[in-house]
């Protein structure tokens, strides 16, 4: 209501206008006049209250933004800080007047500088959404920080893009304690893979959930192939159930050791393993999972065994030599007697024929007392620089002398290798005519026994390598692995030491000896150093 107006229509001395009496003023009455006033002074007590509450919600919202526990800042679109409560300061550990109109992205490690810049220029055009990232920013002498940023847009009145607020929050210790995890894990994970010993991990079922890279070696499969499998697969059908006892004395008790059980390959014959086992939670309140740890004790078996053979060999080796001691004075008397008697039965055919056999049985007799008491007795080299062909003409010549209505040939292929090297000359003698000797008995005539030469290194030295090559019906699964254990043979008549006394002859000379796969006959490999250690 306009009461100014309301008052300049009235008389200025109060009195009525002419021709007005009787007649309601056409302004407005005193009543009216304070209730305008009343409602002017109402409103002004409003608009004031207001103005005071918009001043206090201004300086609570400061003061939040001013002390906030988290960082943060108010930048123009460019990046320039505009405004940085405390919290931001302290972050940085400078103070707020160095802060202000400083660029953000100055204060951004360098390495992550150009993708700060980048994504900035990104949130120019994206303003109303939030997004979110973790960088590393710079300290003031200090070291650097990870922090997590939130950011999102301001607009002017005009809907243009005005700025940025920013939420900055230090994740150093979340990310030193995830970096330390990962090591952590990466050095288990290490450990693991490193380890000369299977581990396993497995589910309440017996099925594997996590296994390392040496059960994938010694079992010929990857591990993604093994995830998934039960474990007692991996296992010699025979032992089978004594590794699901071993499985349950795990779950049920907490522990359980000292269980060997043949672990299959996928080449090759099944490696002996010891297992035990250890349930990864308490047993009382339920099992997660079951860690089975396997050491392979196939070589110490092996080594037990050889040592036993050893001291078995030793005791032979002296009784043979006392027995051969004792009994050559009845052998060759013996002899002795059974040659006077066959040239007394010249005349008689049958006669002759026995002797002539018990002849022949002495000769074996004292062939195995030589070769037992040459394995078993201690090997003296007597090493000189010698050309290995003549060692393997030598032993043929006699192999053959012995066996002269056997067809046999054979063929040398030297290819121009340079064949000297320091051997004993008469013990290599003694290895190629066991292994010739081997190939006359399994191979038909027409014989032929081919030796190839071929430079190669062992242990990191030059060596030359043989290999004496028949035309026989070859070497099966068992012989290859046998081949050279004393006693094992396949001839109907033998002692079962020649292939063992030449694995023994070579590997003083500090070489190796192995069965090879040449087809279509057995194939023997024979590496010798050209000089001794």
């Amino acid at each position: 209501m306009d009461i100014n107006g309301a008052l300049r229509s009235s008389d200025e001395g109060g009195r009525v206008c002419p021709g007005s009496q009787g007649v309601k003023p056409s302004g407005p009455q005193p009543g009216e006049l304070e209730a305008a006033l009343e409602e002017l002074r109402r409103r002004e007590a409003q608009l004031e209250q207001a103005s005071c509450q918009a001043q206090a919600q201004s300086l609570r919202f400061q003061e939040l933004f001013e002390f906030a526990p988290d960082a943060y800042l108010v930048t123009d679109r460019n990046g320039v800080i505009e405004e940085a409560n405390q919290a931001t300061a302290a972050l940085f550990g400078t103070r707020k007047q160095f802060l202000v109109g400083r660029p953000l992205p100055m204060l951004v490690a360098a390495e992550e500088r150009w993708d700060f810049y980048t994504r900035l220029s990104q949130l120019g055009r994206q303003s109303d959404v939030v997004h979110n990232w973790e960088i590393r920013v710079l300290r003031r002498k200090a070291e650097p920080l990870d922090v997590s940023l939130t950011v999102t847009g301001q607009r002017g009145a005009a809907g243009d893009s005005k700025g940025f607020r920013w939420l900055l929050r230090d994740v150093t210790p979340w990310k030193r304690a995830e970096e330390a995890l990962r090591a952590e894990k990466n050095f288990a994970d290490s450990l693991l893979n490193m380890a000369q010993a299977i581990v396993l991990v497995l589910d309440p079922e017996g099925r594997i959930l996590r296994s390392n890279s040496y059960l994938s070696a010694l079992a010929g499969q990857k591990p993604e192939a093994l995830q998934g499998q039960d474990w007692c697969a991996l296992l010699a059908e025979a032992d089978r159930p004594a590794a699901r006892e071993l499985f349950r004395m795990a779950r049920t008790f907490g522990a359980s050791t000292g269980s060997i059980h043949a672990l299959l390959t996928r080449e090759g014959p099944p490696r002996a393993v010891a297992w035990s086992g250890k349930c990864l939670t308490d047993p009382r309140v339920g099992q997660a999972a079951v860690l089975l740890i396997g050491y392979d004790v196939t070589e110490l078996q092996e080594a037990q065994r050889q040592a036993l053979q050893a001291a078995r060999l030793a005791a032979i080796g002296q009784m043979v030599a006392g027995l051969a001691h004792e009994s050559r004075n009845a052998l060759q008397r013996g002899q002795a007697c059974l040659e006077r008697l066959r040239w007394k039965l010249q005349e008689q055919p049958e006669s002759l024929d026995l002797v002539n056999r018990a002849l022949k049985a002495q000769d074996d007799l004292v062939h195995l007392f030589d070769d037992v008491r040459a394995y078993a007795t201690p090997l003296t080299l007597d090493v000189c620089r010698c050309h290995l062909a003549e060692a393997w003409r030598e032993a043929w010549s006699q192999v053959v002398s012995v066996l002269p209505s056997r067809d046999a040939q054979l063929h040398e292929q030297t290819g121009g290798v340079d064949l000297w090297c320091s051997v004993d000359l008469f013990r290599l003698g003694q290895v190629f005519r066991n292994v010739f000797e081997n190939a006359l008995a399994a191979s038909p005539d027409s014989v032929r026994v081919e030796v190839c030469c071929d430079e190669t290194e062992l242990d990191g030295e030059p060596a030359v390598r043989v290999s004496v090559c028949d035309n026989g019906p070859g070497i099966n699964a068992e012989q290859k692995q046998r081949i050279f254990e004393p006693f094992y043979t396949t001839k109907v008549r033998g002692s079962g030491l020649g292939m063992a006394i030449a694995k023994r002859i070579v590997e003083a000379h500090q070489g190796r000896i192995t069965v090879g796969s040449g087809p279509p006959g057995a194939e023997i490999l024979i590496t010798l150093p050209r000089s001794r250690p």
